[in-house]
């Protein structure tokens, strides 16, 4: 595993970080991905503080689907250096500037850019976005079906969450009377697939329209996840993927038994926390692979 005294400093703000970046460093050490031009994009935002973890989100998928090329979207923090990383271990991947996304009328921040990148980018290839904080830890073969088919995907949010779509005034108690033709899902922020060939942003502006402002309590990406699950919910045959194998990590929560897939969303970036042992077991199947 590559020494703690080795990474740099923009890897390591702050002391949970910098625990956590230590702990995950050898992933580092593993294969690069395999680019392969076969329709399907690998899709991640990435900074310098979170690059490991990233690292750890894509190559662990890629791992199992075995296809696709790399794509990320810079909040304008990454480094020559880390750019130079990056194109070693994704193959020269393609990197969109958060700042030169064409914004229209979609709010700064907070999930947008990533969503628009996605819809703008989805006409001739199947987008499918992981989060930096999650980790892959089995077979998915859910989510390859689903691109297979051409379908788009999403994690679902909660264990109550409806499996499938449901009508949008009902959830939102909305009277508008455009509200009725749509229908919703309860999307989570860790994992979601957009079929080529889709819709571009014209169903995510009526969401826009639609959709409730977040509240106080809710989290900074609530407006663009629930965009997501907007869109996905008024597409074609959409995939909702096992809640019991796809989910959020929980504090305490035994992460090796059950689930493939994992957001450690809320986590606590520490050596002996759930995130950074979920990553090592993910680095050591990597490690033992030839590719991805």
């Amino acid at each position: 595993m590559t020494a703690p005294r080795l990474l740099p400093q923009r890897w390591r703000q702050g002391d949970a970080v910098a625990a956590h970046a230590e702990a995950i460093a050898g992933i580092l050490d593993t294969p690069p991905v395999i680019s392969r031009k076969d329709g399907l994009v690998l899709f991640t935002a990435i900074g310098s503080a979170s690059l490991l973890p990233a690292m750890v989100a894509i190559k662990s998928l890629a791992r199992p689907l075995q296809r696709g090329r790399v794509a990320l979207l810079d909040d304008g923090t990454l480094t020559a250096e880390d750019r130079a990383v990056l194109a070693h271990h994704f193959a020269d991947p393609q990197i969109f500037p958060a700042d030169s996304v064409p914004m229209g009328s979609f709010p700064k921040g907070q999930g947008w850019e990533s969503l628009l990148v996605m819809l703008d980018g989805r006409l001739g290839e199947y987008w499918l976005r992981v989060s930096h904080d999650s980790v892959t830890l089995g077979d998915v073969p859910e989510i390859a079906t689903a691109i297979g088919a051409n379908r788009s995907f999403v994690e679902l949010a909660h264990d109550t969450s409806d499996s499938s779509p449901v009508s949008f005034a009902d959830v939102f108690n909305s009277d508008v009377p455009s509200a009725a033709r749509w229908h919703y899902i309860d999307a989570g922020g860790g994992l979601v697939g957009l079929a080529a060939g889709g819709g571009g942003r014209g169903t995510a502006e009526a969401a826009l329209a639609l959709l409730p402002e977040p509240g106080p309590n809710e989290t900074g990406d609530t407006g663009a996840r629930r965009a997501m699950g907007f869109i996905i919910a008024n597409e074609a045959a959409p995939v909702c993927l096992p809640r019991n194998l796809y989910r959020n990590w929980h504090q305490g929560e035994d992460w090796r038994f059950g689930p493939v897939f994992l957001r450690f969303v809320a986590a606590r970036s520490s050596p002996e926390g759930g995130w950074a042992e979920a990553s090592r077991a993910a680095i050591a199947l990597l490690a033992d692979s030839p590719s991805n």
